[in-house]
């Protein structure tokens, strides 16, 4: 096995321009940044790549990952030259976005470490948050609020966090004609941050009006579940496809004040603050169609029957066949 370069303990600049390749030199950290290659990796030079590079909207520290990742270094039992990545904007500044919990698990463990360092080239932020949430790290993967935190949705509309995770999930299910199809099932593409991300595309200019509504509800219990997956789901084709009677509809279910009685906004109401639902698939969905269906057709309805639906239909949209 070749000898790796052991990178010298000097002091890395705050994203200065990457330079140019010339071996395996490791004396090009005063220009800012490692080359790419095997390094070996000292406790001074990692914590200047955590101060210095690290991706600014990247997940907190987990201080038990960083323990765990770090044990395993002092007992000689870490696997040398796992991979850790920056993106590198067009300007020459880099961000450390695949790797962070290991840079600090060098420094806790007051250890030199081998890496494999890789440049990745980002066309503009945008492609660096894609660089960010695309990475699957060896030990933990990137939650639905770890991706959207990178992209920024939420704060970009001026919605809540917990909403801009339902849209996201319920574009999949939008894709998926509102049937329910096992994970296992479904196009891979609708389970990568991706796939997910273009399929929400479409709805986030109607997450923000449905934000707007679910503001006006009276109370928590039922904002939450309205933004739930299943309800997200059903608010988003009728707000594109009914505008304005949906507008009515969610409106009443979210302040659900003097509803008479019969009154569908009021049944869905009604049941999302008596029922759970936990480990009921697809119940959200189910029961806000039923709600908007009989809304729709202005037929009265006192409760919904919630059980499980190969198929749910949504009158007024494209989605009102079974």
């Amino acid at each position: 096995m070749q000898n790796m370069n052991k990178v010298a303990d000097a002091p890395l600049l705050r994203n200065a321009p990457v330079p140019k390749v010339t071996g395996k030199r490791a004396d090009t950290v005063d220009a800012g940044i490692l080359q790419e290659g095997r390094y070996v990796v000292t406790p001074k030079i990692a914590q200047q790549i955590i101060d210095r590079f690290n991706y600014e909207t990247q997940r907190p520290i987990s201080r038990h990952h960083v323990e765990r990742l770090a044990q395993q270094m002092a007992e000689d039992v870490w696997t040398p030259g796992s991979q850790i990545a920056f993106g590198v904007l067009p300007d020459k500044r880099a961000f450390l976005v695949n790797g962070q919990h290991r840079m600090a698990a060098v420094v806790a463990a007051g250890r030199d470490v081998e890496f494999q360092i890789l440049l990745l080239p980002a066309a503009d932020e945008a492609e660096l948050h894609a660089l960010y949430y695309r990475f699957d790290a060896v030990q933990r993967t990137r939650s639905t609020e770890n991706v959207l935190q990178s992209v920024g949705i939420a704060d970009q509309l001026g919605i809540p966090k917990r909403l801009a995770t339902g849209v996201y999930s319920a574009g999949v299910l939008i894709a998926l004609g509102f049937r329910y199809v096992p994970p296992v099932k479904r196009p891979a593409s609708y389970s990568t941050p991706d796939g997910k991300l273009r399929l929400a595309e479409p709805w986030w200019e109607y997450a923000k009006v449905y934000g707007d509504i679910i503001a006006e509800a009276r109370r928590p219990n039922i904002a939450r579940k309205l933004m739930s997956a299943g309800c997200c789901a059903v608010a988003m084709v009728t707000l594109k496809h009914q505008a304005e009677k949906a507008r009515q509809f969610w409106s009443e279910v979210a302040r659900n004040d003097g509803l008479r009685v019969g009154n569908p906004a009021k049944a869905l109401a009604e049941t999302l603050i008596e029922r759970s639902f936990r480990g009921e698939e697809g119940a959200h969905m189910t029961a806000a169609s039923l709600a908007w269906n009989a809304y729709f057709r202005g037929d009265k309805r006192t409760a919904l029957r919630v059980a499980s639906i190969s198929q749910i239909r949504v009158l007024g949209t494209p989605y009102a066949k079974g």
